[in-house]
C-alpha cells in the first residue's frame, strides 16, 4: 500500500465585502434612524395664535394758525376718541311669505 497524500488545509473563507464597507454603512444606518427618531420629536413648543392688533380708536391733530392782524399764533389741538360699546346683533332674515 502506498502512503496516501497528506490533505492540505482548506482556505480560510475570503470575505466578500470589506470590514470597513459594513462600518461605514452601519454608522449612515444609525444616523439614519437617530435623525429619524429625532425629526418626530418637538423640542420647541407649538406657536400659538396672536390675534391681529385692532385698529387703534383714538386720533390726535394739530393745527397751528396766525391771526394776520394781529401776528397772534393759535393752535388748535383736537382729539378724536371712537368706542364701540358692543357688537350690533344680526337682523334676523324673514323667509318671504309663500
Amino acid at each position: 500500500m502506498t502512503p496516501s497524500r497528506p490533505v492540505p488545509a482548506p482556505a480560510p473563507p475570503r470575505r466578500r465585502v470589506p470590514l470597513a464597507v459594513w462600518i461605514v454603512l452601519a454608522v449612515v444606518a444609525f444616523h439614519l434612524v437617530f435623525f429619524w427618531v429625532v425629526s418626530n420629536k418637538h423640542f420647541l413648543p407649538k406657536a400659538r395664535y396672536v390675534a391681529p392688533a385692532p385698529t387703534p380708536n383714538f386720533g390726535a391733530r394739530q393745527t397751528v394758525s396766525t391771526d394776520p392782524q394781529t401776528g397772534e399764533v393759535t393752535t388748535r389741538r383736537d382729539f378724536v376718541v371712537s368706542t364701540t360699546l358692543a357688537t350690533p346683533r344680526p337682523t334676523p332674515t324673514i323667509p318671504p311669505a309663500r
